[in-house]
């Protein structure tokens, strides 16, 4: 499986899993072999159940308001700004490299900063205030998650730069409805 070209959403919801699995092992050493294990576990599986549900509520209910369809554009662009910023300001946990590691280190500091304005610029642009305070929602998960990353992993993989795409753009959604 992972060596074919899975759907985006797809392989960020299995980078949620993976994730959530290695996140809950004893060891930095075993969350990082957990992570590349192709089976799901416990944590995994009820991580994608609550980003699911929470995120079809979040969807469901934003669209019921003003603005609907700004609000989700906007949140999903949060999301993929969430891995670009943690790439630049964490180094990769895996000294071999892997799926995430072309997005941190040095290389290309400009096309991440353009990268990560222009999701928040998108979100100011489509919701206004609304959108400075999704920004800053996403920008302090996407916090958490690099404290998380940096104390247990010592760093990113692809699998918690996907978990981040997945984790920003629901809290997004959520703040998007409680603003709206």
């Amino acid at each position: 499986f992972r060596e074919r070209a899975a759907p985006e959403t797809g392989r960020h919801l299995d980078a949620l899993a993976d994730s959530a699995d290695g996140l809950g092992a004893g060891t930095r050493e075993r969350a990082l072999e957990i992570m590349r294990e192709p089976t799901i576990g416990a944590f995994g599986a009820t991580a994608l159940l609550l980003d699911v549900v929470i995120k079809i509520a979040a969807v469901a209910a934003v669209t019921a308001g003003p603005d609907a369809l700004l609000a989700v554009v906007a949140a999903f662009a949060l999301g993929r700004t969430a891995p670009l910023a943690l790439g630049w300001v964490l180094p990769y946990a895996r000294p071999e490299g892997g799926s995430g590691a072309a997005l941190t280190g040095g290389a290309g500091e400009v096309s991440r900063a353009l990268g990560v304005g222009l999701g928040i610029g998108l979100a100011v642009a489509a919701l206004g205030l609304r959108g400075i305070v999704l920004a800053a929602a996403a920008m302090v998960v996407a916090a958490l998650i690099g404290l998380v990353a940096q104390r247990r992993l010592a760093g990113v993989t692809g699998d918690v730069l996907g978990a981040a795409v997945e984790l920003t753009t629901t809290l997004a959604l959520v703040v998007a409805v409680a603003t709206r």
